[in-house]
């Protein structure tokens, strides 16, 4: 047997309302959602374990992307170490409708001068849109790079109703 986890992975397609179409991997283990990507999986399965979870995150979604919902209540299987993991901690806690800078980000993560290493760990975060790296923006209020693209970001700023 082997002792690799489980994983489920479906995907969802943004409701037809939001602008531009996207369609995302969600991927869940063990009843948490541990990925989000921006390219769908190539096969879906999901594992009884993750039915709930799994169905919970579209609903969630769905609601976010019409408008209904402006928070997320999802169990999520993040990294607990390092410098990532405290500012993806940090990213949770930028609300909807809210941004903040990556210099911002830095200093919050122990990190004054870290502002490349947020930009990295925005670049690297497993989980975006729940996990809000969108909302973070330069110093100026510039939009900068999102693995999405950044009509994607500008999109979801102006979902919460963030003027960019």
């Amino acid at each position: 047997m082997s002792n690799q986890p489980k994983i489920s992975q479906i995907c969802f397609t943004t409701p037809k309302s939001f602008s531009p179409e996207t369609s995302f991997g969600i991927y869940a283990s063990n009843g948490h959602i541990t990925a989000i990507t921006f390219s769908p999986p190539e096969f879906e399965q999901i594992f009884p374990e993750d039915m709930e979870v799994i169905t919970e995150a579209k609903k969630q979604l769905s609601d976010y992307f019409t408008g209904k919902s402006k928070t997320f209540t999802l169990p999520l299987s993040l990294p607990k170490k390092g410098f990532y993991s405290q500012v993806w901690a940090h990213m949770l806690n930028v609300h909807y409708g809210e941004t903040c800078s990556y210099s911002d980000l830095a200093l919050a993560a122990g990190s004054p001068k870290g502002m490349r290493a947020v930009g990295s760990a925005c670049r690297n975060n497993p989980i975006p849109i729940i996990v809000p790296c969108h909302r973070v923006l330069g110093k100026n209020g510039s939009l900068t790079g999102y693995a999405g693209g950044i009509e994607l970001k500008r999109a979801l700023l102006q979902l919460e109703g963030v003027e960019v």
